[in-house]
């Protein structure tokens, strides 16, 4: 049988495992037996009410005779767990197939043998098979079936981009030997060619063909392609100090003055084009392979956006990442001659103070939106649905009894499971809603959004306010429209009960009636 989730796996299984625990000391006890005796001890009253005549004792056979047909059906059908294979649980027997998402494209199903979480240690221990009632067994089974179907249509083409910008929300560059690279590049690189650039206008042919392509803005980052293919900018500039990873070689402009020292430096001094485009020690490689930590792994990241636009090169995707690494910690310009002592005067820490104090609001507006994501909610509510199923699994068969086995509940529970089983349903589709709002929102450049964040601010808060919405009001809605269908069809499914209480009353106004023409 399918379910919804890792914890539903075991969320089922226990419910049905706390069922038949709190059913034994009603059975054993006998107990489960007063309902059927009231109504039995009531019809005898109600027939010695009315005088034991040929009538009234027909009455009374034919109202004990429902009363024990009703309770054998609905004890046999939905309390009596039935220990037979097409009826027992067992966490191999269930299993889940993970959403399809722009990390994991074709997810691996998985059984409650081996669910590769935590679970398996945690919850895995107690309780191995659980037997069900046959009618709640089928409704299980039709219920998940459903909903397997539906959510793998819908989820068709679906790009995730709520777990794409969950990704690059949380993106964080923690090596601060990276950041402090990158600090460097932007001393040494960047502010001399965006120097030049804006000296030289108007701009190069190889310039304005960059310009052309990548927009205006392209100048404003240190992997700008203007600064790359003109070789008046990276390829004129060089680190001004040596660079881990790059081979000094004598014969390079820039480490041939290294080379008149006694011991040689193990590393050298690329230029800036190379020092940004190299394949596995480059600044661009680097920051694209760090990008998404801790809580996106670079791989899972990278993935994404490669998956959400295979055509995409692998330089647009290294340069995507490095991008949003740029955007996450932004370096800026200091002044080398500065680094070798503390020459700012007072006046110039004072002025700076109101900057250094927007940077720590800054830092805490970014941690204030990283813990207000939608992903906790979105998680809370996908963790609820399974243990509120728990709780009616574990509650129904005694709800049958005391409820003295009104047929009733044999619609109104199997409307409940139905009911929340397909909030997953509703939940699919918000989010196949949520998907397709943000791609249109953010279209032609679906990257934009993720780096932007200021200018795309108001557009994540509508989306955020609806995906909210969709969360919450379709499995409210959806309920209380179950439960009007409920309720109606409880009162269909009781129809053997009413056709016995109005036979009584029918018998009943005979035997009233036949009185009184005898008395006249």
């Amino acid at each position: 049988m399918g379910v919804d989730s890792y914890l539903e796996i075991y969320t089922t299984l226990y419910g049905w495992f706390f069922a038949n625990l709190l059913l034994q000391p009603f059975i054993a006890t006998g107990i489960y037996l007063l309902p059927v005796v009231f109504k039995m001890v009531g019809a005898f009253l109600d027939a010695h009410k009315d005088g034991f005549d040929g009538e009234t004792a027909a009455r009374m056979i034919r109202s004990i005779e429902g009363t024990l047909f009703i309770f054998l059906f609905m004890f046999i059908f939905c309390v009596k767990p039935w220990s037979i294979p097409a009826t027992s649980l067992s966490r191999i027997g269930m299993s889940y197939t993970p959403p399809a998402t722009v990390i994991e494209p074709a997810p691996v199903t998985v059984t409650g043998a081996d669910t590769h979480s935590t679970y398996d240690t945690t919850l895995g221990s107690r309780a191995d098979v659980a037997a069900v009632p046959p009618w709640w067994m089928m409704v299980m089974l039709v219920s998940s079936g459903i909903s397997t179907t539906v959510r793998s249509e819908i989820q068709q083409g679906m790009a995730d981009m709520r777990t794409l910008h969950y990704l690059a929300a949380t993106a964080r560059v923690s090596d601060i030997t990276l950041r402090m690279e990158m600090q460097r590049f932007y001393t040494d690189c960047f502010v001399p060619s965006r120097s030049r650039f804006l000296r030289t206008l108007p701009p190069s042919p190889p310039a304005a063909a960059a310009l052309a392509q990548y927009g205006s803005g392209d100048v404003d980052w240190i992997g700008s392609h203007v600064f790359r293919d003109d070789p008046e900018f990276y390829q004129r500039y060089w680190a001004i100090d040596p660079v881990v990873g790059f081979i000094f070689n004598v014969n390079n402009y820039a480490d041939s003055d290294l080379a008149e020292g006694e011991a040689p430096p193990t590393w050298g001094r690329p230029s800036c084009k190379q020092w940004w485009e190299a394949d596995v020690v480059g600044l661009r490689a680097k920051m694209a392979r760090h990008v998404g930590w801790p809580v996106g792994s670079p791989t899972q990241l990278g993935t994404a956006v490669a998956n959400l636009n295979p055509l995409m090169s692998e330089d647009e995707r290294l340069d995507n990442l490095a991008r949003l690494a740029y955007v996450k910690d932004e370096p800026r310009y200091i002044d080398p001659a500065a680094i070798l002592g503390s020459d700012r005067r007072w006046y110039d820490s004072a002025a700076a103070a109101p900057g250094e104090l927007l940077g720590v609001v800054g830092t805490g507006w970014e941690w204030a939106k990283f813990n207000a994501s939608l992903m906790p909610l979105i998680n809370l509510f996908l963790m609820a649905q399974p243990l509120i199923l728990m709780g009616i699994y574990m509650l129904l068969p005694l709800t049958v009894i005391f409820s003295g086995y009104s047929p009733k509940m044999f619609v109104t529970g199997a409307v409940a499971i139905f009911t929340v089983k397909f909030w997953v349903v509703l939940w699919t589709i918000a989010r196949w809603l949520d998907d397709h709002l943000i791609r249109a929102l953010n279209e032609p450049d679906l990257f934009v959004s993720l780096f932007d964040i200021a200018d795309h601010g108001f557009k994540r808060a509508i989306l955020n306010i609806l995906l909210v919405l969709m969360f919450i009001g379709l499995p409210v809605l959806w309920t209380a429209m179950m439960g009007w269908a409920g309720h109606q069809l409880g009162r269909f499914m009781s129809v053997l009960e009413g056709a016995r209480i109005a036979g009584e009353s029918a018998g009943a106004e005979g035997v009233r009636a036949g009185r009184k023409g005898t008395k006249i």
